[in-house]
């Protein structure tokens, strides 16, 4: 029995706390909904030549409702990430540590998206054994991030500070993703039902 309540001591104090998980999550709110709003205003010019306003507007719903699921997945993969850090630096650098691993996954990302495009003017980029090349970036990149974090309490104090700003901007990409779930939710019923 004291086996599992340490056990269960022992994640607690690896997971973030409320306030912190909230924080980090309407960070990574921010430039996944951007970047999938990006992807949609492209494609938009096609959709209004083929599509009336509804199913444009279910393919924006469906849209924002993957970048929920995208911002969770994120979360999710942050989160485990964090837990494997010393206790110390999480409890103190948290949410900074947090926004600055899904801010450099989220680049890296792009980056991958768009490897087709940077291997016609790269032609080195489309190397299979480049995406090990694109890893180890991403990795140096959180190493150093982490290394930067640990050293400088600016760092950390204007992290914060860009999170906390972006707080309202992300309620507001939050709602949109609701209401695009809720979309989603309402066509696929309507669809079942008639």
């Amino acid at each position: 029995m004291t086996v599992a309540l340490s056990a269960l001591e022992t994640l607690r104090l690896r997971l973030p706390s409320r306030e912190q998980a909230r924080l980090l999550f309407l960070a990574i709110l921010v430039p996944v909904n951007f970047w999938a709003l990006v992807i949609f205003l492209q494609e938009l010019p096609a959709y209004i030549l083929r599509m009336n306003a509804w199913d444009i507007t279910g393919i924006l719903a469906y849209v924002l409702t993957i970048a929920l699921l995208d911002s969770l997945i994120l979360l999710f993969f942050v989160t485990v990430i964090m837990a494997l850090l010393p206790v110390s630096f999480r409890k103190h650098h948290y949410t900074t540590a947090g926004t600055l691993i899904a801010y450099l996954t989220i680049l890296w990302l792009v980056l991958i998206q768009y490897q087709d495009t940077i291997g016609a003017r790269l032609p080195i980029v489309q190397q299979r054994w480049f995406i090990w090349v694109w890893l180890a970036a991403l990795l140096t990149g959180i190493s150093a991030a982490a290394y930067l974090l640990s050293r400088s309490e600016k760092l950390d104090l204007w992290v914060r500070a860009f999170v906390d700003r972006l707080s309202l901007l992300s309620t507001v990409y939050l709602f949109l993703n609701l209401a695009g779930l809720l979309v989603v939710l309402g066509r696929n019923l309507s669809a079942g039902i008639g």
